[in-house]
């Protein structure tokens, strides 16, 4: 139950979005976008506490985790986007030239959804990106002079600061014992080497530091 709960939250956005390379689906996408966040909120609303879930194999795999702070962030957010889906289907009704969004939508949901999930550094990182570039997508509709400067902006602030926190991620993995790519050991390993240096104990910084790991 509970990896089907996953597969639909962090799959259902990336189905429409697939399903948008058709251009008659595409076109006909708005009044569906309301529909892509409710697997998440299922997921929130039904999986056990502390549920986990991996795709892949044990040489490779991606992981997510629903904790309490992931719990809470991604079930209002997946209600704030059902919401903003139903007035995008009545925003978008028979504009056609506005076809496009429904893609860079789906796609900013799917990163959305991925990044509050996300239990290792890769996906963590890679869906991140797809957030990135889905927002971007999002803030140039219109195709006016100042939504593509806009656009323009955040996406070069976005993959500037996507740089450096790729540099800082391959940092942490490297210097992590056992090669372990998650991220509860990677920061565990950060704050225990700082602790006889700034006197911080894991045990006060831990649960602060999941919930700003959900919020960044």
């Amino acid at each position: 139950m509970t990896s089907l709960l996953f597969i639909l939250a962090l799959g259902m956005p990336l189905g429409l979005l697939f399903g948008c390379a058709s251009s008659p689906i595409r076109r006909g996408m708005a009044v569906w976008l309301w529909l892509a966040p409710l697997p998440a909120l299922a997921l929130v609303a039904f999986a056990e506490p502390n549920a986990a879930w991996a795709l892949g194999n044990e040489r490779f795999a991606l992981h997510f985790v629903l904790d309490a702070p992931a719990r809470i962030l991604l079930g209002v957010a997946a209600l704030l986007w059902s919401m903003a889906g139903i007035y995008a289907a009545s925003w978008l009704r028979g504009d056609i030239e506005q076809s496009g969004l429904p893609v860079t939508w789906l796609m900013t949901l799917s990163g959305c959804v991925g990044v509050f999930l996300a239990a290792d550094l890769i996906s963590f990182y890679f869906l991140l990106a797809v957030l990135s570039i889905g927002a971007s997508g999002m803030v140039l509709q219109g195709q006016s002079a100042e939504a593509q400067r806009a656009s323009g902006i955040y996406l070069g602030i976005a993959l500037l600061g996507e740089a450096f926190l790729l540099a800082g991620l391959v940092l942490l993995a490297a210097a992590t014992p056992d090669d372990s790519l998650l991220i509860r050991d990677a920061v565990h390993f950060f704050f225990s080497a700082k602790e006889g240096l700034l006197g911080w104990r894991w045990e006060h910084v831990a649960p602060l530091l999941r919930l700003e790991s959900r919020v960044l």
